[in-house]
C-alpha cells in the first residue's frame, strides 16, 4: 500500500498549531488510505460494499477497529452505512461531484473573505506564502490523488487563520480525500498542473493583498473551470 502522505502543513504546525495536522497516523487514516488505494486500482467501485475482512487482512488490524473507522468515515461522507449491506462506498456521479464543488465554493469563499482580515497579523502572511510555495513545488505522486493534498492543507490553514473553526469542521467531515480521488478520474492533473498552480497563485496574490472578496471570486472561477473539465468527459 502507498505510504500515507506526509503533509506539508505538518511541517508548519509549530507555527499555526493545527491539531489535526499534528496527530500521528491512526487506524482511521490507514483504513481510508487502503480504501482509496483499492478504489484507484479498481478493486472496489463507488456504490459497492466494503469488505471488512479484506481490509483487516491487508492492513493487519482486527475488524473491531476497522468497523469503528468505517463509522467515522461515514461521518465524513466516504462511507454509507446501510441496514442490509453494511458499509458501502459512497456512490458518486459527475453531478454529485459538481454539487459538492458548489458547496465548497460558498464555504471556502467565506474562509478567504474572513482570513483576509488577519493576513498581516503575526506570521500569517509568510505562512500562506509558504503554503503556496509548497503547491508550486508539488509533483505528481505515485498515487495521483495525492496531487491535491497540498491544496487541501492550504485551505485548512486559511480556514484556521480566519478564526471560524466550523469551516474546517465542514471541510474535514466532507471526506475531501475521497472526493480528490474522483477528481483525478475526470481531471488530468499532469496536463492541468500548471493551470491549477496559476489559479491558486492568483487567489493567493489577492489574499496576500488583503483582498478577500477578490480571492473568493478567483476561487469561484477555479471551481467553475474545474466543473467544466468534469462535465466535458
Amino acid at each position: 500500500m502507498t505510504q500515507v502522505h506526509i503533509s506539508l502543513a505538518a511541517k508548519l504546525s509549530n507555527q499555526i498549531g493545527l491539531p489535526h495536522m499534528q496527530k500521528k497516523e491512526s487506524y482511521v487514516e490507514k483504513v481510508l488510505e487502503q480504501i482509496l488505494d483499492d478504489f484507484e486500482k479498481g478493486i472496489i467501485k463507488s456504490g459497492e460494499r466494503v469488505n471488512t475482512s479484506d481490509l483487516s487482512r491487508k492492513i493487519g488490524i482486527s475488524r473491531g477497529p476497522i468497523r469503528e473507522a468505517l463509522h467515522i468515515l461515514a461521518g465524513q461522507g466516504v462511507i454509507v452505512l446501510e441496514k442490509d449491506r453494511g458499509a458501502v462506498l459512497q456512490l458518486l456521479t459527475k453531478k454529485t461531484i459538481c454539487d459538492h464543488w458548489d458547496v465548497l465554493d460558498m464555504i471556502l469563499g467565506l474562509g478567504f473573505r474572513l482570513s483576509s482580515r488577519y493576513i498581516q497579523k503575526d506570521n500569517n502572511y509568510n505562512i500562506i506564502k509558504n503554503l503556496m510555495d509548497g503547491i508550486r513545488n508539488s509533483t505528481i505522486q505515485e498515487r495521483s490523488y495525492h496531487f491535491f493534498e497540498p491544496y487541501n492543507e492550504y485551505h485548512y490553514a486559511i480556514n484556521y487563520l480566519c478564526g471560524n473553526q466550523q469551516i474546517n469542521q465542514f471541510l474535514y467531515r466532507s471526506g475531501i480525500p475521497f472526493w480528490n480521488i474522483f477528481l483525478v478520474k475526470y481531471i488530468d492533473v499532469q496536463k492541468m498542473k500548471n493551470q491549477y498552480h496559476e489559479n491558486y497563485q492568483n487567489i493567493t496574490d489577492a489574499l496576500l493583498r488583503g483582498d478577500g472578496n477578490s480571492a473568493a471570486a478567483l476561487f469561484s472561477y477555479h471551481v467553475n473551470w474545474s466543473k467544466k473539465l468534469i462535465n466535458k468527459l
